[in-house]
């Protein structure tokens, strides 16, 4: 991340914008959105064109009024002082439409995930609808890693994911700004009544977590 070039490439990024609001959609507490920034402002510093995808609530595949994302630009725009384009869907032309419009170094926040029960289903050809709308995927919701909903783990094939991780690896390694000493855990989550790998993790200048989800929980 630190060191990659995301000039001129539209990055997909799933971050977890799952935000307590009140009864006027106001948000309540904005850490979830703070805890992005660092990972947004990388892109569009870097001459990106960040594109936000994020579930909120439980709409359960429903357009419900009240769990609309739109409700979040004003105060993403306000912490990240970014022009941010809202699209009105989540794929398809609308989404294809606001990012075509956004200028690299400007936001797209999509509309809520979960008015499509694909994306709780992790169903895969809602995830190849996402997958059109970037060059590069980051995952920054560390929230929703256990699950495998259709933005997390179906974006990448999941016939691929355990594949690629010595892949990953050397691209991390190859990109990563840090002295030799570092630490990989690659963690198998399985569902929560299931025991875990425990990672071994030592100390190091900065810690890469990998991981694939074998069984979705929701």
């Amino acid at each position: 991340m630190k060191t990659f070039d995301f000039s001129g490439k539209n990055v997909l990024i799933r971050v977890d914008f799952n935000v307590p609001q009140d009864k006027t959609l106001k948000i309540t507490d904005n850490t979830r959105i703070k805890a992005a920034l660092p990972t947004i402002m990388k892109v569009v510093e870097g001459g990106g064109k960040a594109v936000l995808m994020s579930h909120l609530g439980r709409p359960k595949g429903k357009w419900v009024a009240e769990l609309t994302l739109a409700s979040l630009v004003e105060e993403v725009a306000f912490l990240t002082g970014r022009k941010v384009h809202f699209a009105k869907d989540c794929i398809g032309d609308q989404a294809q439409v606001a990012i075509s419009m956004a200028s690299f170094g400007e936001i797209v926040l999509l509309e809520n995930l979960r008015y499509y029960e694909e994306e709780t289903a992790g169903d895969q050809s809602f995830a190849a609808s996402l997958s059109k709308l970037g060059d590069i995927y980051l995952n920054d919701a560390f929230g929703t890693a256990h699950r495998a909903p259709g933005s997390d783990i179906s974006v990448v094939n999941k016939n691929e994911v355990k594949r690629n991780n010595d892949k990953n690896i050397k691209i991390l390694l190859e990109h990563a700004d840090i002295e030799p000493n570092i630490s990989i855990s690659d963690c198998k989550f399985q569902s929560h009544e299931e025991s875990r790998d425990e990672p071994h993790i030592n100390y190091a200048e900065d810690v890469y977590v990998l991981f694939y989800c074998r069984s979705g929980s929701a």
